[in-house]
């Protein structure tokens, strides 16, 4: 398996109200806010099975990756 990144944080604003029944509805489920997301932008971000075969990387290993505010 390949090297991992170590875990990111992610903040988000989010309608209070959205989240005290996001809240309520993970206790109900025995799981937290927190876990729902990490599984839904697990889920979301799956790429299916043999997708990147055969596509060269975007940059190099030796390379950063680019910036998302590179100028033009």
């Amino acid at each position: 398996m390949g090297r991992r990144l170590p875990d990111s944080t992610l903040t988000l604003r989010i309608d209070p109200d959205v989240v005290l029944w996001a809240r309520m509805r993970a206790l109900r489920s025995g799981t937290s806010v927190n876990q729902m997301v990490r599984q839904f932008l697990e889920e979301y971000a799956a790429v299916p099975s043999g997708f990147w075969e055969g596509l060269s990387p975007p940059w190099s290993s030796d390379e950063p990756p680019p910036s998302a505010a590179s100028p033009e």
